[in-house]
């Protein structure tokens, strides 16, 4: 029998086999003249010639073989006559009696073994630090520009929203003014100390806020006379503010939804919607709730406010985006008019809309927008003196020089008083009661001179001088004297006096936290705060104020808490999402 060459250098292991195996059962097994070509001889290895190619030889083995651990007497690593158990195993043999092949495949399989133990340890760590609060965390100095204390104040204006929320369900009379009736002489019910729990006025500080922000750029735009970048300005913003609203609040009231069906809210006393039967009617009530709320074309009026069935407090949602709507189209309109014009006319709307159209949310709205233009026309307004003299000659001879030279060596005085001042009017009338203001001590004037539009219920007293009060905040700040050298020697800013506290790393990581606070404390309470309230009904009045700042401690740190995680997965990323998605959609510049 002839075997190709390319066999022979190939397989010499089975020719070697098939020659032992010839020579060792030659007595008992046929010789293989007497097999046909196609036969398999049991206990040896048989061949046989290719019929397609005469070259080749196939070696067939029979099933008898099995791999054992051969004895010192075989001769060849092969041998019909081994046999070993059938319970034998890979396993059972170390490293060095395991072939070549055996030792790859077992280091393989510790490989992906250990790749999998290391890649679950990573997924696990990255989830842990992933509930790490942000605070907690190194990271670098968040960068100030001149408008960042306008985020302090949004941070504590959110903090204090919070706490409106919170307090007065365990002590009601907090809404009362300082001496309303025999029982209320509570220090924390004093004026300007009630600030700190003012949520309405609050809401109207974000309003004005929002006015001021969002018309800044245009702002300065309009300044430079660069229209084409105003039109791109205003375009860019209206196109993402729905997304930027909404895509972060929808998710907190679906999870809210979620909580009701599994009846983990506490007792329902904050008119939280009441579970449904099935999963599918609770969840058509939810969808039909996220229509309202998303509705732009609603009638908002500023005093018959539809509150959203899950999550209440979110009716500030809908406003804020009817009113930037509003801001962005107010500043298309005057984008061209000259600053002597448009000053005036924004005047004229910011009266007409809080006095005569009674609309106090368009009135914060817009007052933002006009404060924000009267600051930047004030720090860009230079005066020369060549200007005073042509001005002294059409006045016949009067020169204001030295007025305004007493005016510049005390300026920072004059205006440090202005702005203190107007703060703590400022911080007066945000401070108004809820319940009951005119009989509240201080503001039985006050109320009294309310306009008769405004004086139908204490609500709407609340919202006429809540209103003026948060536009006379924002002037104060922003009317603070910046400091002689305005920089300190690294470069950074040195703020003014009033402005201080809010660009401090706390008043500025509550600006960071303050939209996602704002949507998920309602939540945290329901969770938690309501279950410790029940809990606290029945104690005497000492164990009930420790138990309240138990409960006001716990809860406070587990509504930052969750609202750094919404902040950073939900707040951040839907910014993203909206920035990416206008790239995407609109024409590039050329």
């Amino acid at each position: 029998m002839s075997y190709s060459p390319v066999m022979e250098e190939q397989t010499p292991f089975l020719r070697h086999s098939c020659e032992d195996s010839s020579s060792s059962s030659s007595s008992s097994q046929p010789s293989r003249s007497s097999l046909g070509k196609d036969d398999i001889q049991l206990g040896d290895i048989t061949t046989k010639h290719n019929e397609d190619n005469p070259l080749q030889v196939i070696a067939q083995i029979p099933q008898s073989f099995s791999y054992s651990d051969l004895d010192e007497e075989s001769e060849g690593p092969l041998s019909p006559n081994l046999k070993i158990p059938q319970s034998s195993s890979y396993s059972d043999l170390d490293e060095e009696s395991q072939g070549p092949l055996s030792q790859i495949l077992n280091k393989s399989k510790r490989s992906r073994i250990t790749a999998l133990v290391r890649s679950t340890g990573r997924g696990l760590l990255i989830i842990l630090v992933t509930f790490i609060p942000s605070f907690l965390r190194p990271s670098e100095p968040k960068k100030l520009y001149p408008t960042s204390y306008l985020d302090g104040l949004r941070g504590f204006a959110a903090f204090f929203v919070y706490i409106f929320h919170f307090i007065p369900l365990w002590y009601p009379d907090v809404l009362r003014g300082f001496g309303s009736t025999p029982a209320d002489y509570y220090i924390v019910q004093l004026p300007i100390i009630r600030v700190f729990y003012a949520g309405p006025s609050m809401v109207s500080t974000f309003f004005v806020i929002s006015g001021y922000v969002l018309s800044y750029r245009s702002l300065q735009q309009m300044r430079n006379a660069d229209f084409l970048a105003v039109l791109g300005t205003l375009s860019s913003s209206m196109l993402r503010r729905g997304l930027r609203l909404f895509l972060p609040t929808i998710p907190v009231t679906f999870v809210s939804m979620l909580l009701i069906r599994a009846e983990l809210y506490g007792p329902n006393i904050v008119r939280y919607p009441e579970r449904t039967h099935t999963f599918w009617e609770q969840l058509l009530h939810w969808y039909r709730s996220v229509l309202a709320m998303t509705n732009p074309f609603q009638n908002i009026d500023g005093f018959a406010i539809s509150f959203p069935a899950y999550n209440g407090h979110l009716w500030t949602i809908p406003v804020e985006f009817r009113g930037s709507a509003i801001i962005f189209l107010t500043m298309l309109a005057f984008a061209k008019l000259r600053s002597v014009v448009r000053i005036p006319l924004m005047v004229f709307i910011v009266y007409y809309s809080l006095w005569l159209a009674r609309r106090w949310d368009l009135f914060l709205f817009l007052s933002g927008i006009l404060l924000a233009d009267l600051n930047i026309l004030r720090l860009d307004l230079r005066i020369t003196w060549t200007e005073i003299d042509v001005f002294s000659q059409a006045m016949n001879g009067f020169s204001p020089k030295p007025i305004i030279k007493f005016i510049g060596r005390h300026k920072n005085k004059f205006l440090h008083f202005i702005s203190i001042s107007l703060a703590i009017i400022a911080l007066y009338l945000l401070s108004t009661p809820v319940d009951k203001p005119a009989q509240g001590i201080g503001f039985a004037t006050i109320v009294a001179s309310t306009p008769i539009s405004y004086s139908m219920d204490s609500i709407a007293v609340l919202r006429f001088w809540g209103s003026i009060g948060a536009v006379l905040l924002v002037i104060a700040l922003s009317l603070s004297p910046a400091p002689n050298p305005p920089l300190y020697p690294d470069g950074t800013i040195r703020f003014p006096l009033l402005q201080r506290p809010f660009v401090t790393p706390l008043g500025q990581y509550l600006g960071n936290i303050s939209f996602s606070l704002y949507i998920v404390h309602f939540v945290v309470f329901c969770l938690f705060g309501l279950k410790r309230l029940t809990e606290a009904g029945e104690m005497e009045k000492s164990k009930y104020t420790l138990y309240f700042c138990y409960a006001f401690v716990v809860n406070t740190g587990i509504a930052i808490w969750v609202a750094d995680l919404v902040w950073r997965l939900v707040d951040v990323q839907s910014v993203k999402f909206s920035r990416w998605l206008e790239m995407k959609c609109i024409v590039k510049d050329l």
